[in-house]
């Protein structure tokens, strides 16, 4: 494969973590991970990187990443839906249809810092902890400039995790403050998918408090 090809690239990945004990039994964590990828050749004017296998795309969200999103379901995505004739609601920005799905596609680019402070719960202290957190982050489509920082999503959010043989259950509880990331929407049929509109869902979607609320399980700490 020659040097030239879009499938050439390189990938730098970094992950800091640091603990801090506050007291006998309350302990401040925080965590820095990111990553990117870019052209086997870089210029200083940048270069756009060529396409990258799913598999070897950054994705952000979940229990152990940012948890006021669904697992992977930060940064770009596109929406599928089988059936235009079913319409869920209209609002000013258009329609919104019926059985529509998300699929994350990942990005070129990653960011996601984690601070969290884990104390004892004032009842069950030998078997019960909480915790505290804020998780920042986003995964960009990074076109030819070599940094963006747009979009940056910010959820907070507390968590109960309960000692078992297994290690810590966690189930944490995050705010999510802001609309459903857009993407393009396609179309599938038997035969076809086509893109139908360049942006979905429409502008002026709302959520209630509750839809803003994302519950995540898991095992273990998230970091």
């Amino acid at each position: 494969m020659g040097s030239d090809s879009p499938y050439v690239f390189n990938r730098a990945e970094l992950e800091i973590s640091r603990y801090y004990p506050i007291g006998r039994r309350v302990v401040f964590a925080w965590r820095v991970r990111g990553g990117t990828i870019l052209p086997q050749k870089i210029t200083l004017s940048g270069q756009r990187v060529g396409y990258v296998p799913p598999d070897q795309r950054f994705y952000g969200g979940g229990p152990n990443s940012v948890r006021g999103y669904g697992r992977n379901g930060l940064g770009p995505r596109v929406y599928i839906v089988s059936d235009t004739l079913q319409v869920d609601t209209v609002v000013a920005g258009g329609k919104i249809f019926k059985g529509v799905t998300a699929a994350p596609t990942g990005g070129n680019s990653a960011v996601v810092l984690n601070a969290e402070l884990r104390f004892p719960s004032p009842i069950f202290a030998q078997r019960v902890r909480l915790g505290l957190f804020v998780d920042v982050g986003q995964v960009w489509e990074r076109g030819d400039e070599l940094l963006t920082v747009q979009g940056v999503r910010v959820t907070p959010g507390a968590g109960v995790r309960f000692t078992t043989p297994l290690g810590p259950v966690r189930v944490d509880v995050a705010y999510n403050g802001y609309p459903d990331e857009r993407g393009p929407l396609l179309l599938q049929t038997p035969t076809s998918i086509v893109q139908i509109r360049s942006e979905y869902p429409p502008v002026g979607t709302t959520k209630t408090f509750w839809d803003r609320l994302v519950v995540q399980f898991a095992v273990g700490q998230a970091f």
